[in-house]
């Protein structure tokens, strides 16, 4: 499957997914996971600049990789804006 649309969005998702991990670990170095969210920050930007590589042989495929990383982004995101709302209360 060579969708654009499939791609540009695997792109923006990824970037976020690494972005927010790099934040969540620079924001809170001292916590337990810090290192995990440094990990999970070089995994998303390696996954990002290899996108170009990757080949769906199905739309089915496609959707399912859609679908993991908008569910990774949806937790990661609801954790950021946990753990921001707890550092300004």
């Amino acid at each position: 499957v060579n969708d654009f649309a499939v791609n540009e969005l695997l792109h923006e998702w990824s970037q976020n997914l690494a972005g927010t991990y790099s934040r969540m670990s620079s924001n809170m170095p001292s916590h337990l996971d810090a290192k995990l969210w440094d990990e999970k920050s070089l995994l998303w930007a390696r996954y990002e600049r290899s996108i170009k590589d990757l080949v769906f042989d199905t739309q089915q495929a496609a959707n399912e990789e859609l679908s993991k990383l908008s569910t990774e982004l949806k937790v990661i995101l609801a954790l950021e804006k946990f753990f921001t709302g707890q550092q300004s209360a």
